[in-house]
């Protein structure tokens, strides 16, 4: 049986015990929208008109639908010292977990294995987390509240760009050749 929070008066709620479906499935719904993108090129996913920047029908409504929940996961783990990769533990470390590997296939000069990139890239991840809780738990009737949303997640990715865009520019340029040939690989 799964716990649910527990009110402890004076607005203050203690967390779950145990992961709710609600977190779970969020987990599950951006887990699958990467899976979908894993095949994509950087300049899809990069480029704002591509789609890519406007989130799910179904991500925006679980959020909307389990609001309270869901801000009071994420206000718990964004307080609470990261531990573990676990999503319903360190979302940050989970996402940049799958994002990371991804972006390395996709760009050679990429070294996100670096602690300070890591750490860079959670940040993202955390700051996309807090703006998110805070549209949340605003007083916005779900239609705002979904718009805030999508705004969170377009912003995101503009960060997300330059993140990439940064982490390339100190490295050397340079064209990897087929073996044995004057042709770039593509």
């Amino acid at each position: 049986m799964q716990k649910t929070g527990v009110s402890l008066g004076a607005n203050i709620v203690a967390m779950p015990t145990t992961p709710s479906h609600a977190v779970t499935r969020l987990g599950e719904l951006l887990l699958a929208r990467m899976e979908r993108n894993s095949r994509s090129s950087l300049a899809e996913v990069w480029r704002a008109e591509s789609g890519f920047s406007e989130p799910d029908t179904e991500l925006v409504g679980r959020l909307s639908h389990h609001r309270e929940e869901l801000v009071l996961w994420m206000r718990a783990v964004l307080d609470d010292e990261p531990h573990g990769e676990r999503w319903e533990q360190n979302p940050e470390a989970f996402l940049r977990g799958l994002l990371a590997p991804w972006l390395q296939e996709r760009n050679q000069f990429l070294h996100l294995d670096e602690l300070e990139a890591s750490r860079e890239l959670e940040a993202l991840y955390r700051r996309a987390m807090e703006v998110a809780a805070r549209v949340l738990s605003s007083r916005a009737d779900e239609s705002e509240a979904a718009n805030g949303l999508r705004e969170v997640w377009e912003a995101h990715r503009r960060r997300l760009v330059a993140f990439a865009a940064s982490q390339t520019s100190a490295k050397p340029r340079a064209t990897l050749y087929a073996p044995g040939t004057r042709r770039p690989c593509s």
